[in-house]
């Protein structure tokens, strides 16, 4: 028999309050790397803004139909619509950068956008951080398929016979996921009020020095992944207080 952990209560039985508990979380931790997706495209429009739409309305879609698939417990209804999330965030996010980036770099900014080097270098460190959360969530769905851990009953496969110990893998990677939601999300707003607010005032020395100082964020992050993946300290840490210093820095 295969152990079902359930990630609130740490007890393996599954209650409808615990399996409505893990749909808020997956929730907020989709959203927030679609909100960021959502500010690359409101700079730019993706050039093709019938296909950006498509993309925004598939997304929130998804998440409704994975809110059913997930309360009534109904695989791979669940998992797939979980991917259509995915795919259309990272389509978002990337694509959005790398039309602006050509926009900027060809000169055709001919359609009333503020772009600007200091704007794209933000749609990327934006598109990196999104990449890089569902990174984490792929490698945590992996884990649990070698731990044979699940989160929910549907999600036993029948070649899975034999019970299997907790893998702190698994909890490593949640834990992972959840320092990535708490530490981005803050970082993300502070820099989207600094372009909204500081960007047309603020002179060219100030706006790049924005740009260098997301940039030392979003490689903190990725240095803090590598680092708590891999158990090492104190670069952990280092990683994770640098990121933390960042983003007050930005917010002051």
């Amino acid at each position: 028999m295969v152990k079902l952990l359930d990630e609130t209560s740490g007890s393996y039985e599954l209650t409808p309050l615990n399996r409505w508990a893990n749909i808020h979380r997956n929730d907020l931790e989709n959203i927030l790397p679609f909100l960021m997706a959502v500010a690359i495209y409101q700079k730019d429009g993706l050039k093709q803004l019938f296909i950006g739409i498509i993309l925004i309305v598939a997304f929130s879609y998804s998440r409704v139909a994975h809110t059913a698939m997930y309360a009534f417990g109904l695989q791979p209804g669940r998992r797939i619509f979980f991917v259509i999330g995915m795919i259309c965030n990272i389509i978002i996010a990337s694509w959005g950068a790398m039309s602006s980036t050509g926009t900027l770099y060809n000169g055709n900014n001919t359609d009333g956008l503020e772009l600007s080097y200091y704007t794209v270098g933000f749609q990327w460190i934006y598109a990196l951080l999104v990449i890089k959360i569902y990174f984490v969530h792929f490698f945590t769905l992996l884990a649990r398929n070698s731990a044979g851990q699940h989160a929910s009953p549907e999600d036993r496969t029948p070649t899975v016979v034999q019970e299997k110990e907790n893998s702190s893998v698994v909890e490593r990677y949640l834990n992972l996921s959840r320092n990535d939601s708490e530490n981005i999300l803050p970082f993300f707003i502070a820099s989207l009020l600094w372009q909204e607010y500081l960007s047309d005032i603020a002179s060219d020395w100030f706006q790049l020095t924005g740009v260098i100082l997301g940039g030392i964020f979003c490689a903190c992050r990725f240095g803090h992944t590598i680092a708590y993946i891999c158990e090492i300290q104190p670069w952990r840490t280092i990683f994770f207080f640098l990121g933390v210093i960042v983003t007050i820095v930005r917010q002051g």
